[in-house]
């Protein structure tokens, strides 16, 4: 007789991404997920955030539709881990994988998705700086994503940016200047239900 879950997750949520929601928390995975094979064959996968951002762990938790617990470590961080195989394999088919330093592919998504999926991937591994008129919006990543951001950005956006190395398995795109700040911005939170807050408002500042 097969044990109950004491916890539970919707282990199909990314079987097919094919919501706004699903492809922001898709990027946001990409960005600052971690998937692990423990001892055991057991298929852990979770975030661990900043104590401020734990708000955004509950967002995830409901759209995971689970009950998994999200703990708190004194005023610094927080984290949340759930199993699921299932879920595992769905994102090694996207694209995802264990060590994401040593790369990872972009997964086909249709275009109305991209910029929520972008937007994810902003609020896991991006930053933006202003401070008076200058603007400076920039993301961490793989030089694949890098290169890719570029890419998707002069094709949907017309905006220049560039990539600036990093390290040997780590680049930085970026974006300078108020206007491309704005037009960015317009992009990713056009019909936005998901977001980091703390990052939006930054944005908000702008001046249109």
């Amino acid at each position: 007789m097969a044990m109950k879950r004491v916890y539970t997750v919707n282990d199909d949520f990314f079987e097919r991404i094919d919501t706004p929601q699903k492809a922001y928390w898709l990027g946001f995975f990409l960005a600052d997920g971690n998937m692990l094979i423990e001892k055991g064959c057991s298929y852990r996968l979770g975030f661990g955030l900043k104590i401020d951002d734990q708000p955004h762990l509950e967002k995830l938790k409901m759209a995971l539709d689970s009950n998994y617990p999200i703990k708190s470590y004194q005023t610094y961080s927080c984290e949340i881990y759930w199993r699921s195989k299932k879920m595992f394999e769905d994102l090694l088919r996207l694209g995802l994988v264990p060590r994401k330093s040593y790369g990872y592919e972009i997964p086909e998504l249709d275009e109305l998705l991209v910029p929520h999926f972008v937007r994810g991937i902003f609020d896991g591994d991006g930053n933006i700086y202003h401070k008076g008129k200058a603007v400076k919006v920039e993301i961490s990543g793989t030089p694949k994503l890098c290169e890719w951001l570029l890419l998707v950005t002069r094709t949907c956006l017309g905006v220049g940016g560039g990539i600036r190395k990093r390290s040997k398995v780590n680049d930085s795109w970026q974006l300078q200047g108020r206007c491309q700040g704005i037009l960015f911005r317009d992009w990713i939170y056009r019909d936005a239900v998901t977001f980091l807050g703390r990052k939006k408002d930054v944005f908000d500042a702008l001046e249109d």
